[in-house]
């Protein structure tokens, strides 16, 4: 059986051209390794949290990506911090109760970690 890589991305930076950055590495990764051989999460918190409101500018690639398998994780304290509820957000983005909760659920389940 081929091997399936499981590999978590962080995000927390507010920078639209870093937000670009780690989509572009999203969609190099499942280029390079297919889509079958990788499951691939982004977690977004903190200011980073601008990528996964509606009025991003990059729906597009988020939603190429949810439907190449990426999982979109939206940190539920920051939403709560920052006034925003699931509906402020692109549909293909679940709320996780915690942005660094998940990622430490994830890298216990062995998870590879990629902090762009």
């Amino acid at each position: 059986m081929d091997k399936k890589y499981k590999v978590l991305f962080h995000l927390d930076a507010a920078k639209e051209e870093k937000h670009i950055s780690v989509l572009r590495n999203i969609e190099n990764l499942i280029a390079d390794l297919g889509e079958k051989s990788v499951e691939v999460e982004l977690v977004v918190h903190g200011k980073a949290m601008s990528l996964f409101q509606k009025t991003t500018s990059q729906k597009e690639k988020l939603s190429k990506l949810a439907l190449q398998g990426v999982s979109l994780a939206a940190c539920h304290n920051t939403m709560k911090a920052m006034g925003l509820e699931k509906s402020d957000l692109v549909e293909q983005v679940q709320v996780v109760s915690s942005g660094v909760g998940e990622i430490i659920r994830k890298q216990g389940d062995g998870w590879l970690y990629i902090r762009p």
